[in-house]
């Protein structure tokens, strides 16, 4: 019983770094973000130059 519980705080452990790590380094995700207008936006959209939006309450 000791074994197994012993194995469970290992793995347990292990859960929580590996979360922990995903969470403090994919903080910017490797992705550029700037502000930019509207129309400068749409012309984005229409040209194919967008490779995706994220949305962070109202702002998009």
């Amino acid at each position: 019983m000791g074994n197994n519980r012993n194995l469970a705080f290992w793995v347990v452990l292990f859960l929580m770094i590996v979360v922990l790590f995903n969470v403090f380094s994919s903080g910017s995700g490797g992705m550029q973000s700037r502000e930019v207008s509207y129309s400068e936006f749409v012309a984005n959209v229409e040209n194919g130059s967008i490779d995706a939006v994220t949305l962070d309450g109202e702002k998009v």
